[in-house]
């Protein structure tokens, strides 16, 4: 079944030859035209098209707001169309104000015939994605929602608040340990939402310094900084119409969570070393394993861009709070696997279960994961079809050993780059030159 694009556009030849050349470059596409604003709405009901071209003039007398009017009219009775705004009149300011009402992108005239090909296939697996959110049963709904694994009450409130944060516009910041699963939450949200048709992008910046931490958000020009070497499209503008969460977000530098304040209430943001405007319909989860209210009383966050991320606060408690999460979590990784290895005779005993459930598990759920994986694969060596706890207690004191390993590493690294700022007269960039490391990681080090 062919699939319909649509053109409504006041200039009637410019439209017809448009017509002409997408029909013969879009194999499988019908392209239908329309010359007004009635004609427009009417075909947008009969043809029901999943890419429409709109020219925002499409009165000379009223100027763009008939072609806003049309937008607003389209989008209230069709939530998956992909809408391109066609214009020349003040691109920046007209092409912002048609995002905030329902557009997904505007193309400038005059229109390049490849560009506007690219645009359209696009456009046309944008909306197959925003139809498919659309038609979200509540059997998918509950799969979705049992990737967050766990029977405890605890475990029920989180999957309450994820379906809340899945129909909500508000941001929500996600507090909890390494491990338990906060990434795992974000992108629960992201698949249960009906509002978003865009990517799910994730950042976690790790105490990047501020010049990288902009660029990486907003993108940068050539230039724009030391390293900047090329220009670079942001995260922000992959995470249109789509979801960006952002981990660790206590490592946020001050002047950059300042600039994304503005960014969060707006949706207008530059990127490093440009003047342009640009626009990113993006929704914003955060998470951190960090105290912020303690951030915030040292002077390292900032009040006003908390209370900006945290509109709702879903808290992940750990697993030693939870234990009675525990056997389904290491039953499941246990499924995965034999799913994984073709191998459906695996199991562990009851006695094992409960000593497993009395570990302690610094990092939540993920060490479970890691845990099992050994396990099996020192069980499938050995030829046992049973894991034994001595299986997973080899996998624990690696694990212990490698973390205070890591620890003292750092803690070394630490006092290298801090002995080398100071014989630097506190210049972090020769520091880090000196010891030929990175920028980032100078400050990625004394930071912590």
């Amino acid at each position: 079944m062919a699939e319909n694009v649509l053109i409504i556009d006041d200039a009637v030849e410019e439209a017809k030859v448009l017509q002409a050349a997408l029909s013969i470059k879009l194999t499988g596409v019908h392209v239908g035209i329309a010359f007004n604003e009635v004609m427009g709405l009417k075909m947008v009901e009969e043809i029901k098209p999943s890419v429409v071209i709109l020219d925002l003039s499409l009165d000379d007398t009223e100027g763009v707001e008939s072609g806003f009017r049309v937008l607003r009219s389209i989008r209230a009775t069709n939530k998956s169309v992909t809408i391109y705004v066609l214009t020349g009149h003040d691109t920046d300011k007209n092409g912002i104000k048609a995002y905030k009402n329902g557009a997904n992108g505007f193309i400038k005239r005059p229109a390049e015939i490849v560009e506007m090909e690219i645009r359209i296939k696009d456009g046309l697996e944008s909306a197959k994605y925003r139809q498919k959110a659309l038609n979200i049963t509540k059997e998918r709904e509950v799969e979705i929602l049992n990737q967050f694994i766990g029977t405890s009450d605890e475990a029920k409130r989180i999957r309450e608040q994820l379906v809340y944060a899945s129909k909500s516009d508000l941001p929500f910041l996600i507090t909890g340990e390494s491990g338990t699963g906060k990434t795992t939450c974000a992108r629960i949200i992201f698949e249960l939402s009906e509002k978003m048709s865009g990517k799910f992008v994730t950042y976690a910046p790790y105490q990047s310094g501020s010049d990288i931490f902009a660029g990486d958000l907003y993108g940068h020009k050539r230039g724009a900084f030391t390293g900047a070497e090329n220009d670079k499209n942001g995260l922000l503008k992959e995470a249109n119409d789509g979801l960006l969460f952002i981990d660790e977000i206590g490592d946020m530098p001050l002047d950059v969570q300042i600039s994304l304040l503005t960014t969060i209430e707006s949706k207008e943001y530059r990127a490093v070393g440009s003047n342009d405007i640009e626009f990113s319909n993006f929704r914003l989860i955060t998470a951190t394993n960090k105290q912020l209210s303690e951030e915030i009383k040292e002077g390292r966050f900032r009040e006003d861009f908390y209370y900006r991320i945290a509109g709702e606060i879903i808290d992940i408690p750990p697993l030693r709070n939870r234990p009675e999460d525990i056997r389904l979590i290491i039953e499941t990784e246990l499924r995965i696997l034999e799913e994984k290895l073709q191998m459906y005779d695996l199991k562990i005993s009851n006695k094992t279960y409960k000593k497993l459930i009395g570990l302690e598990w610094r990092g939540n759920a993920r060490d479970i994961k890691i845990g099992v994986e050994r396990a099996v694969s020192r069980a499938i060596m050995q030829k046992r079809q049973e894991l034994e706890l001595r299986d997973f207690m080899v996998m624990k004191d690696v694990l212990d050993a490698v973390t205070s390993l890591q620890e003292k590493t750092r803690n070394f690294k630490r006092a290298c780059v801090r002995k080398a700022i100071e014989q630097n007269n506190g210049d972090i960039e020769e520091a880090a030159r000196s010891l030929k490391i990175s920028r980032a990681t100078a400050f990625s080090l004394v930071k912590t």
